[in-house]
């Protein structure tokens, strides 16, 4: 019984096999070379992406949670939800995505509404950017929370926070640091 032969990778643009990446995520290839290590930095914790960018790790999760649940998943991983605050960012974790489906991002109006804040306590307002779909945000006080759409790519939509989706993590440059300086 002899061995299957696989082709070989093309390692120029992250490593992908003939026919990949997806239609979906081609124009995104760019930005995934940065994935996993970069300049020798690595992310702490198995299949995190390295982002050169930021100098944070992400992490796109396949199953579904609840807004606090996804919050709970990212702190045992020492982490939060994805934070966006750049177009660059916004793109590249829309890149991570594994299946179709809106996934959660570490912003929410729930202590304040209309007062949007990322889960690191900085307002949207003053980060200068936003991605928000065409007539969004739209659900006042039952729409808290916020989802990267999959449907029109890389806008946000707010949601009710009780809604099962899929989540992205990310670490942030400590977590990355630790890994060398411990």
């Amino acid at each position: 019984m002899s061995l299957a032969t696989r082709e070989p990778t093309d390692t120029s643009i992250g490593g992908w096999r003939p026919g990949q990446p997806s239609p979906r995520r081609r124009r995104n290839a760019s930005l995934l070379e940065s994935r996993s290590m970069h300049m020798g930095l690595e992310c702490p914790k198995p299949d995190y992406d390295y982002f050169s960018h930021t100098g944070i790790c992400y992490k796109s999760f396949a199953e579904e949670k609840t807004y606090d649940k996804a919050k709970q998943t990212c702190a045992a991983d020492r982490g939060m939800l994805a934070m966006p605050k750049d177009d660059a960012t916004n793109t590249f974790i829309y890149g991570l995505e594994y299946g179709d489906g809106d996934r959660w991002i570490g912003l929410s109006d729930a202590a304040s509404e209309d007062n949007w804040v990322f889960e690191d306590g900085q307002t949207l307002a003053s980060t200068g950017y936003n991605n928000w779909d065409q007539d969004e945000p739209s659900g006042g006080e039952g729409e808290n929370c916020v989802v990267l759409r999959s449907e029109n790519p890389t806008t946000w939509n707010d949601l009710g926070c009780n809604h099962n989706k899929r989540f992205i993590c990310q670490l942030g440059k400590s977590a990355v640091a630790s890994v060398f300086f411990f």
